[in-house]
């Protein structure tokens, strides 16, 4: 069903360029308008102009997967088609950007009416990558997701918790740019190990570097994560669970300017656990990353399963989703 490589970089070449700043007024609030503009918009074909040509979309739903802007305009036209109206209200934004590339961690109120009158609302959590390409800011990559209630397994669409924008620490700084085609290697590799370790000491070096430098949503409620301890004690109990696994990306996406790069990706799982159990596992991550001493860490991450609309429970095992073969295609694409 689904498989693909693909990345989205600018080949630059020669040495390593000056340092941007991060988080400049005017690049935050470019973000913010483009975010919500995109959020109201019922116009499936000024939507998807809004994305990369080879932009890649996981929706909240099962099947919602879109790669390339035809396939968003249709998938997104199917959602927009019945609606005659529609507000929306984000609540929380955690933004990092350095002008060129940005990243974006928002949960976002919606209000709609349709064509036959009927009201309805939903909220839902989403992680965006945006590139200037071309002088114009590009969604490259997009994550909607519903979390899912612990109790019940259902999709949970409604007064999702927030925490208000991030205050990134002060201190925190982008590093010297490095030619993209080497970021791009350099996260693929930084995406591959993150994915395969085993146990919570393992994964925490893979965020941050400092204690404070990370926002994440993770699949279950409440999954409103701010720091590398809040990560410690949301997934260590499922990181610690097993003693090995085997993970494939066959769905699996890398964009960078050098600076600042974003990943996202569909992994299925299989799991030993412990227990002497094995569980197969449909996840889907997005992750943000900045370059500190040579090193990538990640700095926003949402994770998700998606949502089967007949039920409105999630969809967790990866058997659901047969996929084909996972053979990855390591030349990069923009």
């Amino acid at each position: 069903m689904r498989e693909l490589l693909t990345a989205g970089l600018v080949f630059l070449a020669g040495p390593a360029l000056a340092a941007p700043i991060l988080n400049a007024p005017k690049d935050v609030a470019a973000i913010h308008a483009i975010e919500h503009r995109n959020a109201v918009e019922l116009d499936d074909t000024a939507l998807a102009r809004a994305y990369a040509p080879s932009a890649v979309v996981l929706d909240y739903m099962t099947g919602g997967v879109y790669r390339g802007r035809a396939a968003i305009k249709k998938g997104f036209a199917a959602q927009l088609t019945p609606i005659k109206s529609v507000s929306a209200r984000i609540l929380e934004q955690n933004v990092i950007t350095d002008g060129r590339f940005a990243c974006d961690l928002m949960t976002t109120n919606f209000h709609f009416v349709t064509k036959s009158g009927k009201a309805g609302a939903v909220s839902l959590r989403q992680m965006d990558a945006l590139e200037k390409l071309h002088g114009r800011w590009e969604v490259v990559q997009e994550q909607v997701s519903a979390p899912e209630d612990p109790k019940t397994g259902m999709a949970v669409m409604s007064n999702l918790p927030i925490r208000g924008d991030i205050a990134w620490p002060a201190d925190m700084a982008a590093s010297q740019t490095i030619p993209p085609a080497q970021a791009y290697k350099e996260i693929r590799r930084w995406t591959h190990d993150s994915l395969r370790v085993i146990g919570i000491n393992a994964i925490l070096p893979y965020y941050g570097p400092g204690a404070e430098e990370l926002a994440m949503y993770g699949p279950i409620l409440p999954g409103n994560l701010r720091g590398k301890a809040q990560m410690r004690a949301y997934y260590a109990p499922s990181m610690n669970s097993f003693a090995s696994l085997v993970t494939t990306t066959p769905v699996l996406k890398i964009n960078t300017d050098g600076t600042l790069g974003a990943q996202i990706d569909i992994q299925n799982i299989t799991l030993h656990l412990k227990n002497g159990k094995t569980q197969a596992l449909y996840w889907r991550q997005s992750d943000c990353v900045h370059r500190i001493a040579g090193k990538w860490y990640g700095i926003l991450d949402m994770s998700s399963f998606p949502v089967d609309l007949t039920t409105g429970k999630t969809a967790t095992t990866w058997a659901a989703f047969p996929m084909g073969p996972n053979a990855e295609n390591s030349a990069p694409q923009h």
